[in-house]
């Protein structure tokens, strides 16, 4: 560790001069030495927390803030940045109204509606949670504790499908 001297800069005879702060007028040796002991632990603690962030920084997170500094990227943290209108309401730029469903999407979400709900439930678990038959099989060993094999849960499905195509008719083509 090395060893700082504070220094005072004072006025002797009118001229400007740096002198320690042991050598000032009114100030005790012991109060120097105590100033300069504190003045040693500060600089030892900014060169600690100076070799932890060397050598703990976020390697991606400084590349982009030299990146911005050099004018070469944008700060891309605020989205609110991008906003074309910024008296718009906040809530239907962060959450935009949804897309209008077509003839063919409002037509598969009213026969799934009509489907029994076993044939639902299997709906969901296939499509919306994206489950294979094997965890499909499992999850109903586990709540029936009567075991029900991948070739099983897979016939259901072929049935729940021709059920959904048969309900649909000719009005849409289904892309199963």
């Amino acid at each position: 560790m090395k060893e700082t001297k504070v220094v005072v800069t004072g006025l002797v005879d009118g001229i400007e001069v740096q002198l320690s702060v042991g050598d000032v007028e009114g100030i005790p040796m012991e109060m120097a030495e105590e100033i300069n002991r504190i003045r040693d632990e500060e600089d030892n603690i900014e060169e600690l927390q100076a070799d932890y962030d060397r050598h703990h920084r976020d390697k991606l997170v400084e590349g982009i803030r030299c990146a911005i500094q050099r004018g070469q990227a944008e700060d891309k943290t605020d989205p609110l940045d991008k906003v074309v209108d910024p008296r718009a309401d906040i809530f239907s730029i962060l959450f935009p109204q949804k897309e209008q469903d077509t003839e063919m999407v409002k037509a598969v979400k009213q026969v799934i509606k009509e489907l029994p709900e076993s044939q639902r439930a299997l709906f969901e678990k296939r499509y919306v949670m994206c489950m294979t038959f094997d965890e499909i099989a499992d999850e109903e060993f586990l709540i029936t504790r009567k075991r029900v094999t991948k070739q099983a849960v897979s016939q259901r499905h072929q049935r729940m499908l021709a059920q959904v195509k048969k309900r649909l008719g000719q009005r849409v083509q289904v892309p199963f």
